[in-house]
């Protein structure tokens, strides 16, 4: 397994601009349309900061082990399912979200780039979806310019959009009271739900903290802070738009040309997730990673063209009911091994017990709602793992107490 270093351990300053990047995004602006569309302003602003504060709990818990171990996610999680369970299961939820990620990413600056070239959408998308392939393939998306690019281009969108909203904004807007469709608790778990499949990889960037005050500091700037205010803006800039949509938004008038170009440059951080998609097709697969980035983007850009935006919640529907369960059987498992210290010794390729607890607590999506799903979907795991886990270890334990026996 591979472990950090004490020489490879870092300040919160190097983590926390890392994960803060990813919420610095078009997609959380659409959050907060997303959550005005059925929420009055107050009501979305304090599902905004509940949904953060519970993402920080999560992160400072979960991503704490791998902190703790100095393990990354994969070395953490194997233990838990197993190694094929790991490379198989495990592999393909997490190539589950990270597709759907890239095809909503996608949408937005294919969307952009259709009004810029006055095409479909649909051409605009699959011109979009084929620069994120050779972006992908020529690791361009790694290179530190194009890192520092990308993020000027939000702060510029995100200006540009001010601009254009101020135009037509009154204070007295913040305070009207629109056709209310859902309560807060739908809120906060919208909130949750479209940061959860980042979270459950968050062993990955705090297995790298030198101390617990790197931790708290990282989840406050990195997760917190940046969510909080991003989702609020999109709350702020949607408000009274009947469509959720930022190439809507922005508009066609001559300042709205440097707001899609800002969208277009901001979201090519859609190769990132192509890229990581590729290497798990070719771990689970044995694909090559060129045809791994061109299957990914395919699928990716099907959904796009097929207007995923528009199916925003059952989307973080179906992530509430993946990875808060992973989370939870992780977290049991853990739990366990700070009483049972040899639980880990014993290698598995698959932990039946963790695979199916997962499944079945994904089965809950079809009974009940989003705004209770993640906390059930959570808890179930959470609970089911510990009292199976804990009878098969009790009953491996009576097992070797008589295998004992017979051998005196």
């Amino acid at each position: 397994m591979q472990k950090s270093s004490p020489s490879q351990l870092v300040s919160w300053r190097l983590i926390a601009p890392i994960i803060a990047d990813v919420l610095i995004s078009p997609w959380n602006l659409l959050v907060g349309g997303l959550l005005i569309q059925h929420l009055s302003f107050p009501m979305a602003v304090l599902s905004i900061f509940f949904g953060y504060l519970t993402l920080s709990f999560i992160f400072y818990f979960y991503g704490g082990l791998g902190m703790t171990y100095r393990k990354n996610t994969s070395d953490l999680i194997e233990p838990v399912f197993g190694k094929k369970g790991t490379k198989y299961f495990l592999s393909g939820l997490l190539a589950i979200g990270q597709i759907g990620w890239f095809a909503i990413i996608n949408q937005i600056g294919g969307e952009s780039l259709a009004a810029l070239l006055q095409v479909p959408a649909f051409v605009g998308i699959s011109i979009y979806s084929t620069a994120m392939i050779l972006m992908a393939l020529l690791n361009v998306h790694r290179l530190g310019v194009t890192k520092f690019i990308t993020a000027v281009a939000s702060l510029g969108l995100i200006a540009c959009l001010f601009v254009l909203k101020m135009n037509t904004f009154q204070v007295a807007d913040l305070f009207s009271v629109p056709t209310v469709s859902e309560n807060i608790t739908w809120g906060i778990a919208i909130v949750i739900a479209s940061f959860i499949s980042f979270a459950s990889v968050s062993p990955d960037f705090t297995s790298q903290l030198e101390t617990e005050t790197d931790l708290r500091l990282t989840v406050f700037f990195g997760v917190f802070l940046p969510g909080l205010v991003i989702s609020t803006v999109g709350a702020l800039l949607f408000l009274h738009i009947p469509v959720v949509s930022l190439a809507g938004l922005i508009g066609v008038s001559s300042l709205a040309l440097f707001g899609h170009f800002f969208n277009i440059v901001t979201n090519s951080d859609a190769a990132i997730s192509v890229y990581t998609i590729a290497l798990r097709f070719q771990y689970m697969f044995k694909l090559s990673f060129r045809w791994g980035v061109v299957v990914a983007t395919l699928i990716g850009a099907l959904l796009s063209i097929f207007n995923i935006n528009s199916s925003l919640v059952t989307w973080l529907t179906i992530l509430a009911g993946i990875y808060p369960a992973i989370i939870g059987v992780t977290m049991a498992n853990y739990s366990l091994a700070f009483f049972h210290r040899n639980l880990h010794e014993k290698k598995k390729n698959l932990n039946w017990w963790a695979v199916l607890i997962v499944l079945f607590a994904f089965s809950l999506i079809f009974v009940v709602k989003i705004s209770q799903l993640q906390w059930i979907v959570g808890l179930i795991s959470f609970l089911l793992y510990l009292l199976f886990a804990s009878a098969d270890i009790h009953l491996n334990k009576l097992q070797e107490e008589a295998q004992d026996d017979d051998a005196s």
